[in-house]
């Protein structure tokens, strides 16, 4: 078994290649939004934590599969948490 996750990921992706894992994404996200929808609703079925663990693996195979790591990712999200908290202090 894979210890390190990075390469856990990159094994995945070598595995089952990056159309199936950008299509895992994609089914994963749809899970989540459906567990959201179910909590909203108030069902006593939501699995939003588990959901929400599997968007957040898939997320780690996305930002290796388009390259992110090369600070593309870290500084769009500083950027973007720049803008809410712009937002959030004109509140």
């Amino acid at each position: 078994m894979i210890d390190n996750r990075n390469e856990m990921y990159k094994e995945s992706i070598r595995l089952w290649g990056k159309d199936a894992q950008l299509l895992m994404v994609i089914e994963e996200a749809a899970e989540l939004i459906q567990a959201i929808l179910h909590y909203w609703r108030r069902a006593k079925d939501s699995n939003v934590l588990e959901e929400a663990v599997d968007m957040e693996i898939m997320l780690e195979q996305l930002k290796i599969i388009f390259d992110f790591s090369k600070g593309g990712w870290n500084g769009m999200k500083e950027y973007k948490l720049k803008k809410l908290r712009e937002r959030l202090d004109k509140i």
